[in-house]
């Protein structure tokens, strides 16, 4: 196991990097000035005889477009979370779980510590051993998400947190890892005309080309029905519990 751990160690360190130059590239191409000046770096372990790859601290896209159409409004987006996987027999990286955060905050007072309003905020898993009518890939919105790592990226909470939502609603999604975290946000707020729609859809093949993290549908609940029977119906994510 520990040539393997050495193995895929080193190539996802390699293409995280590797990510965040794609990244810069794709802001300078479209002439949007988004910096990304802290790029966290990934840590590896071992979890039940998976590899588990962490973020030394959260992504944070500050004062990026409330909303792509208009560049006006601005809010900081933070990324965080986590994600196992193995090696298969073709070499290839198996993704088994993961939990992806993401946070939204409005700016309120712009000196150090900058001060932040929680605006809302998900958590995003996927699970094989799920509890009964759990989706295996899901969301659930949370109005705390990631306010006990802003002192990571220089920000601070302003107030009180927004009143509490249904934390228990689970929304079944497509696959939302860390990577696939990043081409939503891009998506929702960068992405406005033909101009930076033709460059989200190269970077995202280039992202997933580097970090090609693949579940086995196979062992994903019903999902593999979607690919047999060419359909997205919404039992299809849900795994049966025998007991």
């Amino acid at each position: 196991m520990s040539n393997n751990f050495s193995q895929i160690e080193k190539r996802i360190r390699i293409e995280w990097d590797n990510t965040r130059k794609l990244l810069i590239n794709f802001f300078r191409r479209t002439n949007r000035a988004y910096g990304l000046k802290k790029w966290p770096e990934v840590k590896f372990s071992t979890e039940g005889g998976a590899y588990r790859v962490d973020l030394s601290q959260p992504i944070a896209l500050k004062n990026w477009p409330y909303k792509a159409s208009s560049s006006k409004k601005k809010c900081h987006i933070l990324i965080d979370g986590h994600f196992t996987c193995s090696i298969d027999e073709a070499d290839r990286i198996e993704l088994l779980s993961y939990c992806t955060r993401i946070g939204y905050f409005a700016l309120k007072k712009s000196e150090e510590p900058q001060f932040v309003e929680s605006i809302d905020g998900y958590h995003f898993d996927m699970a094989l051993d799920t509890q009964r009518a759990h989706p295996v890939f899901h969301a659930q919105r949370h109005e705390k998400v990631l306010t006990d790592k802003l002192d990571m990226v220089g920000l601070e909470l302003y107030g009180n947190h927004p009143p509490s939502t249904l934390h228990h609603i689970h929304l079944p999604t497509p696959q939302l890892d860390i990577v696939s975290a990043l081409i939503m946000v891009i998506a929702d707020h960068i992405v406005c005309d033909v101009e930076t729609e033709k460059g989200f859809f190269e970077l995202a093949k280039k992202v997933r080309q580097r970090i090609p993290l693949k579940a086995n549908l196979a062992k994903q609940a019903n999902l593999n029905l979607c690919v047999d029977q060419q359909e997205l119906l919404l039992d299809h994510w849900y795994a049966p519990v025998n007991s």
